[in-house]
């Protein structure tokens, strides 16, 4: 497991909710994370020597579960919001899967790819370059 799963899983300070963002439907890890104001610069928390927490907001952190309208789903780990490790992505309508390793909400090339017509495509950047004629 990734050390950064690790840190996800094991922290106190995360707790499971379900919420709703606008039509995304979100079950999971949740972190609840400060809203700082009080001063008219922003800035991290302890620049500012008059920001104080006015507000809580909830980000998703650690393993969970996003839907969006036409049925899609992504389930896989959360850092600060965005997509980040191992994950599963599924479209409905196509049947497609996309299992495998994303980067700030974004898919990696360390995946499997697959379709509703019963193979898999392995989608590794290594093996790819080893049987290209094109070497960088």
């Amino acid at each position: 497991m990734q050390e950064y799963e690790c840190l996800c899983l094991k922290d106190a300070e995360l707790s499971f909710k379900a919420m709703e963002f606008g039509s995304l439907k979100y079950m999971g890890q949740v972190r609840m994370v400060p809203v700082y104001g009080g001063s008219e610069m922003s800035g991290t928390p302890g620049q500012q020597g008059n920001d104080s927490v006015i507000d809580y907001e909830y980000t998703k952190c650690g393993y969970g579960k996003m839907i969006w309208p036409d049925g899609s789903s992504f389930e896989g780990y959360w850092i600060n919001g965005a997509a980040c490790g191992l994950g599963v992505f599924r479209a409905p309508q196509s049947d497609e899967v996309y299992e495998g390793f994303w980067q700030q909400d974004r898919q990696t090339n360390l995946c499997v790819f697959r379709q509703n017509i019963g193979f898999d495509i392995q989608n590794d950047i290594d093996a790819i370059e080893s049987q290209s004629e094109i070497t960088a």
